[in-house]
């Protein structure tokens, strides 16, 4: 009776993990999650940045869909480049939020210099639309100034 007490509690807790696992419990731990695929530091030996897992787990579907559409991707958006030296924790800040939506800013700083020599120092600010999901928080968009991480994925079918 107790073990069986015991399997149940550990398959809600397990089921519960697995809810928190599909998007993030709030809009700043989406984006930090998102950031975290990337590392801080320039060797990315074991972190590679967005792929389709992620897009999947942290996009709304319409997002995820055009991620996985894009053909030729030349920069990863949300580092501005093919290779990225992140040389601090990445800063998110929620601008707005209401239940349904919410707006989060993401400071990501660089070091274009890749960690030899002069640092050349470049701060690169991403604002996130997210929408809440039954499941969390989901990443609709993102944009880089008036450039939209959907559209730039939509022109590259």
């Amino acid at each position: 009776h107790l073990m069986k007490r015991f399997g149940v509690t550990v398959f809600l807790a397990l089921s519960s993990m697995t809810h928190v696992l599909a998007a993030g419990q709030t809009p700043d731990a989406t984006v930090a999650e998102l950031y975290a695929a990337y590392g801080q530091g320039c060797d990315h030996a074991e972190r590679n940045g967005l792929d389709e897992t992620l897009a999947k787990r942290l996009f709304d579907s319409d997002l995820a869909r055009t991620y996985r559409k894009a053909k030729s991707i030349d920069a990863d958006f949300f580092v501005a480049g093919q290779d990225w030296c992140i040389t601090a924790p990445v800063a998110t800040a929620a601008i707005s939020q209401s239940p349904s939506k919410a707006t989060v800013l993401a400071t990501v700083t660089l070091d274009d210099a890749f960690g030899q020599g002069k640092p050349q120092i470049r701060t690169l600010k991403i604002k996130f639309d997210l929408s809440h999901a039954p499941d969390g928080w989901r990443i609709s968009d993102a944009f880089d100034g008036d450039v939209s991480a959907k559209q730039t994925w939509r022109r590259s079918r």
